[in-house]
């Protein structure tokens, strides 16, 4: 009879990290196209609403805000998801728990102030939490060993 009592089993929970610049650069690229596209990608609503295009540029705004206004509430939930998933995808480059926490923090303030009707839509043309989170990203990174590997525009 087999006992497994003895038996240690060591599970590397760790996340998966970039194992070396290129993969580290095309992970960059993908929570930068990530942050824009939730925060600062308005271009794409021009052809449809050519007044847009007259805005100025601390004006744009992203799918973060157009799902909030067009399902309120549920949408500020599901900008929600979409910032942790760009927060998911920074913790790859092994950042600190306490840019993790202002991270989060963001992400939470973007989504319950963006719950109140039309002050929240507002609130999420005019706070972008992804694109906040990014710098912190690119700040962190510009002191990690990524510093030379990552280029950050």
């Amino acid at each position: 009879m087999c006992s497994l009592q003895n038996v240690s089993l060591e599970v590397d929970r760790s996340l998966p990290k970039a194992k070396n610049p290129v993969e580290a650069q095309h992970l960059y690229n993908h929570i930068r196209t990530v942050a824009f596209l939730l925060d600062a990608s308005s271009e794409w609503l021009i052809p449809i609403f050519p007044f847009l295009g007259s805005l100025p540029s601390e004006m744009q705004f992203g799918l973060d805000s157009v799902i909030g206004a067009v399902l309120p509430g549920v949408g500020d939930i599901i900008g929600m998801f979409l910032a942790f998933y760009q927060l998911f995808l920074s913790r790859l480059f092994g950042l600190p728990s306490n840019v993790i926490g202002i991270m989060i923090f963001y992400i939470l303030v973007d989504t319950f102030v963006g719950v109140i009707p039309i002050i929240g839509d507002i609130f999420d043309v005019a706070f972008k939490a992804n694109i906040y989170n990014l710098k912190l990203l690119e700040k962190e990174l510009k002191r990690s060993r990524w510093a030379t590997a990552v280029i950050i525009p």
